[in-house]
């Protein structure tokens, strides 16, 4: 009887006991927003896309959204990432078969160039060189049915590694439609040297005791492995995903004067960003870039994890300017981002913006006539659901394209935080519950077992015949 009693106790504690099992059923989520359909006339695919309120409130993945129908029941839905048609050019690339050189008296060159019958029309020329530091003066000449033309007069090619990560190996023509081209590499002029001279006083700075200046470009044979052509070439992307401006807010811009290190913090809602575009009105420089992000699960949120690291730059001198502000990174959805610039011992950049970009995501589901539908989302427990998506999948499959949806006003759901009552279907569907319960009962009834054979042991015995 006491071993019976026991085993009614445990089932007892095992039906009220909140487990893993009933977490999906006890959550409440914190915010609602209606889906608004226009002309809902008959069974349609619907889509609505996500914004920030939306991203700001939910977890990586989404396990914590839903579609809900008026009576709070789950409707089939599928996330997926907004994507559109793009044209982009795609750089084809070729080498030069069987070029012609020939030596000139000032020190330079000649180059002969004749494409093939399949070749298309070049847009650039590309001096493949192993070369560093060099300053080399370039000019291209078209033949066009025995005629000769200018195409480029006096374009520099130069690679002042030395100094900072700088170099331009390319040549961009004119349109043409010329099959031969004339390519000379002349000597350079002072004026020439002049151009890196005035480089790296704007590297220095302004304020100078003292400037010793030399000119650092070594003179030697210009060596060139080959020379590629290039062109570009449409190519459509049928599927690309959409990137999007997103905002960012509270830029604080900080210098460690310790570390020679400029510090840009600012703030996203946790939207997919995959890059960043920095705006600054310096000019003439080369950084050395570390994108971090706070870690959510460290115990005082300041541990810091690092998800790019690059070069920034910006060059601007004379017909030269080029510019990479563009920071890339992996998607990453993150309420808190700093940027760490290494200045050396250059002047800090001024920082006047950071522009973010990224992805968006949108929810597509099967609705009904007369159907009112909301967006649920926001829980720290919520687990994926388990629901039948096969009908969507089929139909976005075939090509169906969903009709657009909007989300009305974000509104938080009263009593948000409180338990519903416990199901205690899904309760004895857990097996890590019941596996607990059926351990212990297993260890009471070998007890049980065990004291009633002690009893019979004990139990007065009668004499044998």
């Amino acid at each position: 009887m006491m071993t019976m009693r026991w085993i009614c106790c445990v089932l007892g504690i095992a039906v009220i006991l909140p487990g893993s099992g009933v977490a999906e059923e006890a959550v409440l989520f914190r915010f609602s927003r209606p889906i608004k359909v226009v002309g809902q006339a008959q069974e349609e695919l619907f889509s609505v896309l996500l914004d920030s309120d939306v991203y700001a409130a939910t977890r990586d993945s989404f396990p914590d959204l839903r579609v809900l129908d008026a009576g709070d029941r789950l409707v089939p839905f599928l996330i997926r990432r907004v994507s559109e048609p793009r044209t982009e050019q795609v750089r084809k690339i070729w080498t030069a078969v069987n070029p012609t050189l020939m030596p000139l008296d000032n020190n330079g060159m000649e180059i002969r160039i004749i494409l093939k019958p399949e070749d298309p029309s070049p847009l650039a020329l590309n001096f493949v060189t192993p070369l560093q530091n060099f300053e080399q003066q370039v000019r291209v000449f078209s033949t066009a049915e025995g005629t000769e033309s200018m195409l480029v007069d006096g374009v520099l090619i130069f690679d002042y590694s030395q100094f900072m990560d700088v170099r331009r190996t390319e040549v961009v023509l004119p349109p043409t439609s010329a099959r031969e081209f004339r390519i000379v590499i002349d000597a350079l002029t002072s004026d020439q040297e002049s151009q890196l001279l005035e480089l790296t006083r704007s590297l220095r700075g302004d304020a100078e005791d003292i400037r010793t200046e030399k000119t650092t470009i070594q003179r030697r044979p210009f060596r060139i492995d080959r020379i590629d052509l290039w062109t570009e070439q449409a190519d459509k992307i049928v599927h690309a995903d959409k990137v999007q401006p997103w905002p960012v807010t509270d830029l604080k811009v900080t210098q460690d004067s310790e570390e020679n290190q400029t510090l840009v913090e600012f703030v996203s809602r946790r939207e997919p960003l995959t890059e960043l575009t920095i705006v600054t009105g310096s000019r003439n420089f080369s950084r050395h870039a570390v994108l971090q992000i706070f870690d959510d699960k460290s115990a005082n949120h300041a541990d810091l994890e690092t998800i790019a690291d690059t070069t920034i730059s910006q060059f601007q001198l004379r017909d030269f300017q080029e510019e990479h502000l563009t920071i890339r990174l992996p998607e990453t959805r993150r309420d808190s981002l700093r940027l760490v610039l290494d200045n050396g011992d250059s002047p800090a950049l001024s920082i006047d913006a950071v522009n973010a970009f990224g992805h968006q995501d949108e929810v597509v589901f099967l609705g009904k006539p007369d159907q009112n539908v909301r967006l649920v989302y926001g829980s720290e427990t919520a687990q994926p659901p388990n629901s039948d998506t096969v009908a969507l999948m089929t139909a976005l499959a075939r090509g169906i394209q969903p009709v657009t949806a909007t989300l009305g006003v974000q509104s938080a759901i009263a009593g948000s935080g409180a338990q519903k009552p416990v199901d205690v279907k899904s309760l004895l569907n857990n097996p890590f519950l019941m596996g607990s319960v059926i351990g212990i009962l297993v260890i009471l009834l070998g007890w049980g077992l065990y004291q009633a054979s002690r009893r019979i042991d004990q139990m007065p015995h009668g004499d044998a015949e």
